[in-house]
């Protein structure tokens, strides 16, 4: 759903304020439905870590968003901080 014009953080943002999605449907339906579909809920060939969740042995990359107006306040990158 994101692509040269839309963010995913403006898809979701979007799902909730004009579609009337919850925050976490939306929040599924951008990431964790995709990456099924895709296959990232599986092990890592590279890696060995399990990807697609965010769960204990997991490996994925986060963004913290401001729910008053959808912006990132924190990112995460292979478990370490960046923002």
């Amino acid at each position: 759903i994101a692509g040269s014009t839309l963010t995913l953080e403006v898809a979701v943002q979007r799902a909730v304020n004009e579609l009337g999605f919850s925050p976490v449907a939306a929040v599924e339906a951008a990431t964790l439905t995709p990456a099924r579909a895709f296959g990232f809920d599986r092990v890592n060939p590279v890696t060995g870590a399990p990807l697609g969740l965010i769960a204990p042995g997991y490996a994925a990359d986060l963004n913290l968003l401001d729910p008053a107006d959808w912006t990132a306040q924190h990112v995460w990158c292979a478990g370490r901080q960046v923002k």
